[in-house]
């Protein structure tokens, strides 16, 4: 394809010349500068979808960091206005003759046989000064997922831009960008037809920094093991979150009374096994042609109802009006079966938060065969049994808690109040679910892909939510940060959409799989021009006046 309509261009008729080339020479290195008309350009040593490179005979030129040069379907890199290149010439040689692509609308080649000039020797020296130099610690790393690559940066940078240079290998438009407070990821889509790369190897160009080339190994057997430590990471994380401390307390406190072993293995059995179910789920769904994603059990009013019962009385539980829920869901920790039916509780109750580095490993494994899927959900199960597991199988470490005594009746009137706080919010999520309206703001308008494209279209900064009444994540970050009224002013000078999952919506949740995501909270910013942007779950008032000032520059 890329080949037939480069035919075509090159199958333009002639005109004059729309390039201007010059050779300058000093201290036994030259440059050749093009200047180019307005509204023409040439390539880079990747030209991108189309195009050829500019050369210089003799001599070897080096190219400083191309630009994104979009026409059409076709996304090309190369130079606009006044562009020197670097060039490695022999001695001796009186004449050298330029070749180049020259394009606008149509393309004609280029060429002009040059005398080399001895002057402008600041021209010369800078052009050298501008050639990307290596940093090896501008990348952590590349990985293959599928027929994309992933790029990891260190440091946040949402308007960075990856040239690759070899020719062919990868599509040229943009790829999606997500980045997080310690790292960026940049995606490249492998081109139709190309052969897998060993290496990644490139120019990366980051707003307020110099150009820098970048090369890395590309690893693929790695990306498994990658999404299973992000899996296991936020199985960690998602005990600090409010469905699953209180549990996670709970059971700590019961430990003091009755230890053991026992405990840890029947609470992980637990948990591990109710993650495995809920794979298993998803993926026969998937397979019959359902959309569900994580947090899907919520979207039914019969079972969020049920949970606000059961909250309801483990609150009464705990402050002593009567004591079978021990048994049931072992928050005394008293039976091994008892620790098996609270590590599913857990479960449970962890429905509907989202933890830091959940969404891509649970986007990824649901995309991958149902035994990858299954690891990674096993993995988010062991994180999450992790901490109590430890306490359980160490009585050592019991002991740098306080003995039993007073205390832990007290501490388990104090954890009734998450309980009915809990209960309350979930009878809230049933109304809501029922067909109560969400609360009007008129920053906020509703989320659909038209009007998300026609606005992109009006070049306006777009900022998506997608969110649900029974995502915890996506109610913390909506009241602690997008809430606040910096922020608000911020979004305000763009278009600020909210795609509410809180129902079953096919549209919503084939958008999430298109960003890699099995669930909530997702946060996608499209700049002006240009490509998605994803935030990470957690958000902080910072990081979303960064990106937002940074797309709006």
């Amino acid at each position: 394809m890329k080949s037939l309509l480069l035919a075509v261009l090159l199958a333009a008729p002639a005109s004059a010349a729309h390039v201007k080339a010059t050779l300058f020479v000093s201290g036994g290195v030259g440059a050749l500068r093009l200047v180019h008309d307005p509204h023409w350009h040439t390539y880079w040593i990747n030209p991108g979808d189309s195009g050829l490179a500019t050369k210089l005979t003799p001599g070897v030129l080096e190219f400083p960091a191309p630009e994104r040069i979009v026409a059409g379907p076709l996304t090309s890199f190369g130079y606009s206005g006044e562009v020197v290149l670097p060039a490695r010439i022999p001695k001796d040689v009186k004449t050298f003759t330029a070749t180049w692509l020259e394009c606008a609308e149509v393309c004609v080649p280029g060429k002009a046989v040059l005398t080399p000039r001895a002057e402008r020797h600041e021209l010369v020296s800078e052009a050298w000064e501008r050639i990307p130099q290596m940093d090896t610690s501008a990348a952590l790393g590349a990985s293959r997922r599928g027929d994309r690559v992933i790029l990891e940066l260190a440091g946040r940078h949402p308007l960075a831009e990856f040239f690759p240079t070899a020719p062919g290998a990868f599509e040229g438009a943009r790829g999606a960008v997500m980045v997080a407070p310690t790292r960026t990821e940049l995606t490249l889509t492998k081109a139709p037809g190309a052969p897998d790369l060993e290496a990644l190897s490139g120019v990366l160009v980051r707003p307020g920094l110099p150009p820098a080339m970048v090369s890395v190994p590309i690893a693929s057997g790695g990306v498994a093991a990658r999404n299973l430590l992000l899996a296991f990471l936020g199985g960690l994380l998602l005990n600090l979150m409010p469905c699953v401390f209180p549990v996670l307390a709970l059971k700590v406190t019961g430990l003091l009374e009755r230890p053991g072993r026992g405990h840890a293995l029947a609470y992980t059995a637990g948990v591990v096994t109710s993650f495995l179910a809920l794979a298993g789920g998803l993926i026969v769904a998937r397979a019959a042609g359902a959309s569900l994603g994580w947090g899907f059990q919520l979207q039914s009013p019969w079972v969020v109802g049920a949970l606000a019962a059961l909250f309801v009385a483990i609150g009464l539980n705990l402050l002593g009006l009567f004591e079978v829920g021990t048994r049931l869901m072992s928050l005394g920790a008293r039976s091994g079966g008892g620790s098996f039916t609270s590590g599913v509780f857990a479960v449970v109750v962890a429905a509907p938060c989202t933890a830091p580095f959940m969404g891509a490993a649970l986007g990824w494994a649901l995309s991958r065969p149902a035994w990858e899927a299954l690891a990674v959900f096993a993995a988010l199960g062991l994180g999450t049994a992790a901490p109590y597991a430890v306490l359980a199988s160490r009585p050592a470490l019991l002991g740098l808690l306080p003995r039993p005594g007073e205390w832990m009746v007290t501490l388990k009137k104090i954890l009734s109040i998450p309980m009915f706080t809990t209960a309350l919010w979930l009878l809230w999520v049933l109304w809501r679910l029922v067909g109560a309206p969400a609360a009007a703001d008129p920053l906020w308008k509703v989320w659909s892909p038209e009007a998300v494209q026609e606005a992109r279209a009006s070049g306006k900064t777009v900022f998506v939510d997608f969110t649900a009444a029974w995502c915890l994540s996506c109610q913390v970050n909506e009241r602690v940060v997008l809430s606040r009224p910096e922020v608000k002013a911020a979004l305000a000078k763009g278009l600020a959409f909210k795609a509410d999952w809180t129902d079953k919506d096919p549209v919503i949740e084939a958008e999430l799989a298109k960003h890699g995501r099995a669930g909530v909270p997702l946060y996608i910013v499209y700049p002006k021009g240009g490509d998605a942007v994803t935030l990470p779950e957690i958000l902080t008032p910072g990081l979303v006046l960064e990106t937002l000032g940074e797309l709006k520059k």
